[in-house]
């Protein structure tokens, strides 16, 4: 490639318009890597709204807290509108059945406590987040609710259970006498 000296003699002005563009393209290029490691925001603004997993749930009963850092497996996923919360209550949960596919009546019962589940809609209002199961494993909880109060931190959220009721507005035994915290990590 020649160049002629008359193109060299452009000025000042075009040198500096071209190292202008090329600072720009040099600025985006060192900044799209690190922008599109940022979670992209919702379209709705919803900070909850994502997949989830829990990784460490407090349980305050009788005084005395303890704390699981190694919870069983979960998915918390929260859509605009809706929800799904599938989980098991223990890592120590029974894994599969001594006949492939063919639980006992005692390997049922043991899994139906080991296991939580419930999906339908949620609303965040007042600092609370309120789940309205539409399904649920426990029948009675089948149009009742649960109100958590929430926090939002980066890639995690925390749940702390505040109330359960069923669908005829009796609150759940067992919230008085234990309370829960879930922090979940962000998965999707």
């Amino acid at each position: 490639m020649q160049v002629d000296i008359a193109d060299l003699r452009g000025g000042a002005c075009q040198g500096a318009a071209v190292r202008t563009g090329f600072s720009r393209w040099a600025l985006m290029g060192l900044c799209l890597p690190i922008l599109s490691c940022q979670p992209a925001p919702t379209a709705s603004g919803n900070e909850v709204q994502g997949v989830w997993e829990r990784r460490e749930i407090t349980r305050v009963q009788a005084g005395e807290e303890t704390v699981d850092t190694n919870p069983g497996p979960s998915l918390y996923i929260f859509t605009r509108t809706h929800y799904s919360i599938v989980l098991l209550r223990s890592a120590d949960a029974p894994s599969s059945f001594a006949t492939r596919w063919s639980p006992s009546d005692d390997e049922k019962i043991a899994r139906y406590d080991a296991v939580a589940v419930n999906s339908g809609t949620y609303e965040i209002a007042d600092g609370s987040l309120v789940t309205r199961p539409v399904i649920a494993r426990v029948a009675d909880f089948v149009g009742g609710e649960a109100r958590y109060e929430y926090r939002v931190s980066g890639d995690t959220l925390w749940l702390r259970m505040v109330e359960e009721l069923s669908f005829d507005g009796v609150p759940a035994p067992w919230l008085q006498t234990r309370r829960t915290q879930s922090k979940l990590v962000r998965v999707e």
